[in-house]
């Protein structure tokens, strides 16, 4: 019965066997191999797609480097079958791996390395060990398998906004003595070169941002500033790409390369036309409107996008060199230097192209002998350019101090000659600022006295002005004779209503028998300068002195509401003063009579020579016959005046009294102010 079970169990063990796909063989000499087309893959996720007894006859053959994305959203099983060479029995080989996903990796059932955490879903971690060996070694001939778990969920976004086709995993064997040595020193030069030249590239930026910053015409070092920085990036984008396991981080700094290789471009292109082509070109326009399109081919059109950039580097590296030669012909200063690195540059890109054209739009450098020339020759035409720049500027920076130097020099010959020649021009000048210094003495002093002098008589002037105004103010009404002044005329105006007020003294004639002339005179004197204060107090307008009569009006040249309620109080003071005055010289002193009427005037200036403000009118021939018809020590007013008074004063009825030429007139005797 043991036997029947072991031959069947053999039978079925060979007819497993014989259902497994082909084995990869590796020998001594294809040691070197690229596995990822010699995979087999399911979409689900089993382990025991993991054991080599399970059979994987029904499983499709793919590329492992470009899964469908559309069944990315599940897990990939990837089953590679191996078989050693008896020539590698021992020897450890080296798996290189590179995956923008997360992977297990299993060899003969047991899982031998993570890169990255490939479940539970929501948990995924995605590392890309960017061809970091694992080491396997194989002790027998037989076949062996080497199983992969993927996933992949963001190949989808990937594709869609990176644009990478780069979906599933790469596998490469390696001789791993050989590449312990090579992978160490390729990544040392390449790591160390790339941090120099980045590092170099934003120092050489700064330096001419600040250089910039100081002389602000000097665009050219904006330019090569803006340029710098470029490359400074793109070092250190590929420093990203080649070292950092973070998938995200690459695809990232890929997609900034582009925009940064355009932007790259734009300032080369602007550097050459600020530097050599002073007048506005319209290939320059062209090389930025093309910028502006590749740019935006990159989010439309990937493969349209890829083509533009390459003809926009082929099209700046052009007519920089065409625009160096035409000023290399014209013997332009420095054209020369800028030559050696656009002719290297636009020469290794046209080999590229053509290679490229010539592989069905493929190129690609690996990490062999070949590709690490391929990748110095690059850098070097890349290099040539910004080289060739620097060196450009510093030709150019070098010229411009020596023209420096030399107008320095001729500055310090003509310093020196112009130094002599102002101590000879401070000698003289100093020699007449003496002399000029004596005369402005003399003459200072001479304008001094002239000013005192003027000064004085401009004093003496004011003073004669303010007693001519004063006596023109004691003369005339004040807005009178500020028209008078200004114009040299005043017009007669007619004033609708005024109060007049007469006064006269009673027998003035027989007073004055009694007295001397001089006391005559004194005793007028005295009682009007008395009247004069009283109408002053109550902004009435003295008009002249006839006489022993006194005119007065108030309304005038202003008019005043209140005229007759001032006039009628003055006139009450008048009085007063009078009585108290005749009570302390015992009678002798004069008796007054006072009329007072309201009405219309014209007032006005009568003649050129001696001239006096004067009033005219029936109203001042009625004030004079209201003084006529008054009685000695009594206010006689007319009705007119009667009826503006109203009942504030008190007054004595007289009737109808007539009056000389006047016929009968109502009359009042006005005796006190009610109140």
């Amino acid at each position: 019965m043991k036997r029947i079970l072991f031959v069947l169990f053999w039978i079925g063990a060979t007819l497993a066997k014989a259902q497994q796909s082909p084995a990869v063989l590796l020998s001594e000499d294809s040691l070197d191999r690229d596995l990822s087309a010699h995979v087999l893959c399911r979409f689900a996720d089993s382990q025991i797609f993991a054991s080599p007894s399970f059979s994987d006859a029904g499983w499709g053959n793919v590329n492992s480097r470009f899964l469908k994305e559309d069944s990315l959203n599940r897990v990939a099983w990837l089953r590679i079958h191996l078989r050693m060479d008896s020539s590698l029995i021992n020897v450890p080989i080296a798996f290189c791996l590179s995956q923008l996903g997360a992977s297990e990796i299993y060899f003969d059932g047991r899982l031998i390395h993570r890169f990255g955490q490939v479940s539970p879903r929501d948990s995924v971690q995605y590392f890309d060990p960017q061809n970091r060996p694992f080491f396997l070694s194989f002790s027998d001939t037989n076949d062996h398998l080497l199983a992969v778990r993927f996933v992949n969920y963001q190949a989808r976004r990937n594709l869609k906004v990176f644009h990478s086709f780069f979906t599933g995993f790469s596998l490469r064997t390696r001789d791993a003595d050989g590449l312990v040595a090579d992978e160490y020193q390729s990544r040392f030069i390449l790591t160390l070169s790339t941090s120099v030249l980045m590092g170099l590239f934003l120092a050489f930026s700064l330096l001419h941002l600040f250089l910039f910053l100081y002389w602000r015409s000097e665009l050219s070092n904006l330019y090569y500033s803006i340029f710098s920085l470029c490359l400074s990036c793109l070092f250190f984008s590929a420093l990203i790409v080649r070292y950092v396991n973070w998938p995200s981080w690459e695809l990232v700094a890929v997609l900034s390369s582009f925009f940064i290789a355009v932007a790259a471009c734009l300032a080369l292109n602007e550097f050459i036309n600020v530097v050599f082509e002073k007048k506005r070109s319209l290939w320059k326009w062209v090389i930025r409107v093309l910028a502006i399109i590749v740019a935006l081919l990159r989010f439309i059109h990937f493969e349209a996008s890829m083509l533009g950039l390459v003809v926009l580097i082929l099209s700046v590296a052009f007519e920089a060199l065409i625009i160096t030669l035409i000023a290399i012909y014209k013997k332009v200063p420095g054209a020369r230097i800028l030559s050696v690195g656009l002719i290297s540059f636009t020469g290794l890109i046209l080999l590229v192209s053509i290679i490229t054209f010539a592989n069905g739009g493929y190129f690609e450098v690996d990490d062999t002998r070949a590709g690490m020339v391929w990748t110095f020759a690059i850098l070097f035409a890349i290099l040539s350019v910004p080289i060739s720049m620097s060196v450009y500027l510093a030709y150019r920076f070098s010229g411009m101090n020596k023209n420096l130097l030399v107008q320095l020099d001729q500055v310090q010959v003509l310093s020196a000659r112009t130094l002599a020649q102002e101590q000879e021009n401070k000698r003289i000048l100093q020699n007449q600022n003496e002399e000029l210094e004596r005369q402005v003495n003399i003459r200072t002093a001479e304008v001094l006295e002239q000013k005192n002098r003027v000064q004085q008589q401009h004093e003496e002037l004011k003073i004669e002005k303010r007693k001519s105004d004063d006596l023109l103010l004691n003369i005339l009404p004040s807005e009178v004779a500020e028209e008078l002044k200004s114009t040299g005329a005043t017009k007669a105006r007619l004033y609708d209503e005024v109060t007049v007020m007469f006064t006269d003294f009673v027998d003035f004639t027989k007073a004055g028998e009694k007295m001397s002339p001089e006391e005559l005179v004194t005793e007028l004197d005295t009682c009007f300068k008395a009247f004069d204060d009283i109408i002053s107090k109550h902004g009435i307008e003295k008009i002249k002195t006839i006489g022993d009569a006194y005119l007065a009006v108030c309304g005038l040249p202003n008019g005043d509401p209140l005229h007759a309620h001032k006039v009628a109080l003055a006139a009450l003071e008048i009085k007063e003063f009078i009585a108290l005055r005749r009570r302390a010289s015992g009678g002798k002193a004069f008796d007054i009579r006072v009329g007072l009427h309201t009405g219309p005037v014209v007032a006005g200036i009568v003649g050129v020579k001696k001239f006096a403000y004067d009033i005219w009118g029936d109203t001042v021939n009625t004030a004079a016959r209201m003084q006529q018809g008054s009685e000695p020590g009594k206010i006689n007013i007319s009705e007119t005046t009667h009826a503006l008074l109203g009942t504030l004063f008190t007054v004595e009825d007289r009737g109808v009294v007539k009056a000389k030429n006047k016929g009968g007139l109502k009359m009042y005797f006005l005796t006190g102010k009610n109140g």
